[in-house]
């Protein structure tokens, strides 16, 4: 084979027309191949950064109430369960027994699903703080705050316990825009002191829920203190923290005379016969 039959085949088979005109389907499949591989990378490390950015910011606020923040066995912040999803947790507080903090953010690696499903139904990355609250005194506590036009959107998304046992409530000087759900209306306004409506206001654009229960938990603790927030670009961890703080502090102090105690209980099991105490 001469030189020039060399160069000639080279340049053939460089031609991406000669691999379309000869090898169509062979070229369809790789080409897709290559561009879900590039969007699987191209989101992934995407996320990995917007994760850092907020995990970052967060730890540095959690800092200041827990001694423990992050994994310092494997010497990590924060774990990353897939390319769309990261945790980090923090304990060793007196009345706070764990904090996690999870971060959703949108599938960016899956082509399908960034540029297809999202498309057609968007939907929002979230920021979700969980307490567990190891109070003083026993208690029993179902109580939420939520978008005024969410009540009913949040009654369907599982939380039977909020749909079952609580009622709304007003407190004036809480933003419009948010409403209380709660068992017993004096308990909402133990919860909500100033300081706690000042920060709710503060964090009332980004607030899809807050979550108080003492059905819905983890066996370590007697009550989960919940927030579910929309991420922002630009977010205010210092109020946000501090919100989901105050509120588990306040949680933890609150004493209820038996008389509420023994019918919140009755309540419970009649609403959930394998609720236990």
């Amino acid at each position: 084979m001469t030189p020039e039959q060399v160069l000639f085949k080279l340049i053939t088979y460089l031609n991406p027309l000669f691999w379309y005109k000869f090898y169509f389907y062979e070229t369809i499949f790789i080409v897709t191949i290559i561009i879900f591989a590039f969007q699987y990378i191209r989101g992934s490390k995407f996320n990995k950064r917007l994760a850092k950015i907020h995990m970052n910011q967060i730890s540095l606020e959690l800092k200041k109430y827990f001694k423990n923040v992050g994994d310092k066995e494997q010497d990590i912040l924060y774990e990353q369960d897939n390319p769309h999803t990261y945790k980090l947790y923090a304990s060793n507080h007196p009345s706070m027994k764990f904090c996690l903090v999870g971060l959703y953010l949108h599938r960016r690696e899956n082509l399908f699903n960034y540029y297809g499903y999202q498309f057609v139904f968007p939907s929002k990355e979230r920021l979700v703080i969980e307490i567990g609250v190891q109070p003083q005194f026993r208690q029993y506590i179902c109580f939420g705050i939520v978008k005024q036009n969410q009540i009913k959107r949040i009654k369907q998304e599982g939380y039977e316990d909020l749909k079952n046992i609580c009622h709304t409530l007003t407190i004036p000087e809480l933003d419009n825009s948010l409403q209380i759900l709660t068992e017993y209306d004096e308990i909402a306004q133990q919860i909500c002191t100033p300081e706690i409506i000042q920060l709710l206001n503060a964090n009332q654009k980004s607030i899809h829920i807050i979550y108080i229960s003492d059905v819905d938990r983890d066996p370590a603790c007697k009550i989960c203190v919940k927030v579910m927030t929309n991420l922002s670009t630009n977010p205010e961890y210092l109020n946000l923290v501090q919100l989901v703080v105050q509120l588990s502090l306040q949680i933890a102090q609150i004493k209820m005379d038996l008389k509420k105690i023994t019918k919140a209980g009755q309540t419970r099991r009649k609403f959930n016969s394998k609720f236990k105490d």
